[in-house]
């Protein structure tokens, strides 16, 4: 595994795209139903350079599994985030959706228990290799950087059959949230 660069983008953004064309978190905050894959690949790119920003982006050897990492004590409101959310909002979010768009992320910050913490935005596997362990092994990685940094780690799924997985990784349900579909926030347990 490495650390992605600006070259990887298209790279890591397919795999995203892929990855998340029906996840029913992405699907609720994307602009329309129609052009879906373009609007999931706006929220990656937007999620790409955030990551890239305020945190990592890890990419695996063989360019098949990626994870976009915020660190919190990192994010900050720059002229160029602005700028990213607002692109963001017309190319992924679209205006009639803003105000389910924040209240959602307004509910999940409220739910953070931690002042500073690793934020894991995005974990994807190329569809045609997800159970071959790749996930697995980022997230291997991530558990080990977040002992180095003694962060706790944090993120939120919307698809049910992914949280065993999540448990059988040391992560633990903590709130779940309901939208139009539920929305489980998970933190990283000590191992």
């Amino acid at each position: 595994m490495r650390l992605a660069t600006k070259k990887d983008k298209d790279v890591v953004l397919d795999i995203l795209t892929n990855s998340f064309e029906d996840n029913v978190s992405v699907n609720y905050v994307i602009k329309s139903q129609n052009n879906k894959l373009k609007y999931i690949r706006n929220l990656m790119e937007y999620s790409f350079n955030v990551c890239l920003e305020f945190g990592e982006v890890w990419i695996n050897d063989s360019n098949s599994a990626c994870v976009l990492l915020q660190y919190s004590a990192k994010a900050k409101t720059t002229v160029k985030s602005i700028l990213w959310d607002i692109d963001a909002l017309f190319n992924c979010f679209g205006v009639k959706n803003v105000k389910k768009v924040l209240s959602r992320q307004s509910a999940i910050k409220d739910n953070y228990p931690y002042q500073d913490y690793i934020y894991l935005w995005y974990i994807g596997v190329n569809p045609d290799q997800q159970g071959d362990g790749l996930g697995t092994k980022l997230l291997e990685e991530v558990r080990k950087k977040a002992k180095q940094l003694t962060l706790p780690v944090l993120l939120e799924t919307s698809m049910k059959d992914n949280v065993p997985w999540y448990e059988k990784n040391n992560f633990v349900v903590y709130k779940e949230l309901q939208f139009d579909h539920n929305l489980y926030l998970l933190r990283l347990e000590e191992s």
